[in-house]
């Protein structure tokens, strides 16, 4: 396999740094993609991009991808059948294991959070669902949080519908000891940070699924509050399956946008067979850093980590057979986390394939990329039986098809 290394220097004046880089670019040649440090150091030294130019592949054509569609629901016996907020928000507080309520048909104005009452049980978990016609309007920060262990979430719609667009949010906050919680078939819509997974009290909300739902938003989010769909920090053995997040930007602040991440400390978390695309129409391209999935996101506050011990931000996660389209950043994401596997990936219309930050390694394995794979100096890559493909289409349904990737 043909393996290059490059050296990169570039003097910041006034402070008078000096930066280097170093790329190991298995397959081809070239300088590696536009990265998060490079657009930071972009910022004070216009030149730098003739140093480091950008190297995302054109974007591809995602309209004819096919709608998004939810599961068929599960049948279910129903216990409870809320018509309205103020009764969701009763049905939740005396839920017991076992019962299932589904908010029935209308748009239903949320202008406070919704809290769970008691736990689920592994035989008997908690079911929140919402009919067919069933959409709650969030106009608050939150708009439900979830801190009870074994509960199910399922076939909800919930929307963004602040009068300021960046106060929302989160859709769901799942935190704490809400373990073993299941989210299926969901429609979640212009929310920051659609789900939200984090500790509290030094507990942590583990082994947690997200499947077959949709993450989307309908232009850039503004303001300078972390744009990530699913964010997760310090939360272990988390899977995030067959599903679509689409439309991954952030106008305000750093301008820096994830699809999803796991970081803060937490190990064994799994992204399978989604589809993500960054920049679905025009009003995404171009808009800020758009950075695929990630082990490590932009770090944890080492005070807050999870694992004190290794310091790391993830370990032993696992992105395979999941496509990535339009993200003018990196596609797949490697930082301050060790023992990543990245394999069977389509990665088209993106930037490449970056571990970074201290102890970070990969392997990078059977992939399909319009981009390199990088590590920078002190960091591991281990790549091989990797594709390179420059398509002449750039109609995403035909090359998706084409490729037969898991979606």
């Amino acid at each position: 396999m043909k393996r290059a290394i490059g050296i990169a220097l570039a003097l910041l004046s006034p402070l008078g740094l000096v930066t280097a880089w170093a790329w190991a670019d298995t397959d081809w040649g070239g300088l590696p993609p536009a990265s998060l440090a490079q657009a930071r150091l972009a910022q004070n030294l216009p030149a730098l991009a003739t140093v480091l130019p950008a190297r995302q592949a054109p974007p591809l054509d995602v309209a004819g991808l096919p709608a998004w569609t939810p599961p068929a629901a599960a049948p279910r016996t129903i216990t409870r059948r809320p018509a309205n907020v103020a009764e969701l928000r009763e049905a939740l507080k005396q839920a017991r294991p076992g019962e299932v309520i589904e908010l029935q048909a209308g748009d239903h104005v949320l202008n406070r959070p919704l809290y769970a009452g008691g736990p689920g049980l592994p035989d008997a978990p908690i079911v929140l669902r919402g009919a067919p016609g069933a959409r709650l309007l969030s106009e608050t920060t939150e708009a439900f949080k979830l801190n009870r262990p074994w509960w199910v979430i399922e076939h909800l719609e919930m929307t963004g519908h602040c009068a300021r667009p960046a106060a929302c949010e989160h859709a769901l906050h799942i935190v704490g000891a809400a373990q073993h919680v299941v989210l299926t078939g969901l429609q979640l819509r212009d929310f920051n940070a659609a789900i939200k997974v984090n500790g509290e009290g030094g507990v942590w909300p583990d082994h947690g699924l997200l499947s077959h739902s949709l993450l989307r938003n309908t232009a850039p989010r503004p303001g300078s509050a972390p744009a990530t769909p699913f964010d997760l920090v310090g939360a272990s053995f988390w899977r995030v399956e067959d599903s679509r997040i689409w439309g991954v930007a952030k106008a305000g602040g750093n301008g820096i946008a994830y699809a999803a991440f796991m970081k803060g400390g937490g190990q064994g978390g799994r992204f399978e067979r989604n589809l993500v695309v960054c920049a679905p129409d025009a009003a995404f391209a171009g808009a800020g850093a758009q950075v695929g999935l990630s082990f490590g996101g932009g770090k944890t506050d080492p005070r807050l980590l999870r694992d004190q011990q290794t310091r790391l931000e993830h370990i032993q996660g696992l992105a395979e057979g999941n496509a990535v389209l339009n993200c003018n950043d990196t596609a797949l994401d490697v930082n301050d986390s060790a023992g990543i596997v990245l394999r069977g990936n389509v990665l088209l219309g993106s930037g490449g394939v970056m571990v970074r930050g201290v102890g970070a390694n990969a392997e990078y394995v059977g992939n399909t990329s319009s981009r390199p794979a990088y590590a920078r100096p002190g960091n591991q890559l281990d790549a091989r039986d990797n594709r390179r493909f420059a398509p002449e289409t750039r109609d995403a349904a035909q090359l998706l098809a084409s490729l037969k990737p898991t979606r």
